[in-house]
């Protein structure tokens, strides 16, 4: 899984900060997805302690037709990049765990 992150400035009337993003998926962290149907797994929640953001709302993101944030506050853009790379390696850690799951060990104490 690969994070394509592009920031910009966009000049206007006001100053605005922008990122735009999108999440390269390899065909085997794909074929886990649809495999355990990962799609409606939540990946953030809200003040309320609600799900709002969902794995598929990372999976429609394609080099045309990226996600994208602007803000005039760069701190609030960053932020949200910050929250984007956290939910990546969210989502890479849910890959791992699924795919490896099934099985036995033994803990020696």
């Amino acid at each position: 899984m690969k994070l394509h992150i592009k920031r910009s400035i966009s000049i206007q009337h006001y100053v605005f900060y922008v990122i735009s993003y999108y999440i390269e998926f390899s065909p085997e962290e794909l074929e886990i997805i649809k495999k355990y149907h990962l799609e409606e797994h939540p990946m953030a929640y809200g003040a309320d302690g609600k799900p709002f953001l969902r794995l598929k709302y990372y999976l429609g993101f394609t080099k045309d037709k990226p996600g994208y944030w602007r803000d005039e506050d760069v701190v609030k853009v960053l932020n949200t990049e910050s929250g984007i790379r956290d939910s990546c390696k969210d989502i890479k850690a849910l890959l791992n765990a699924v795919s490896s799951f099934a099985g036995e060990g033994t803990v020696e104490f």
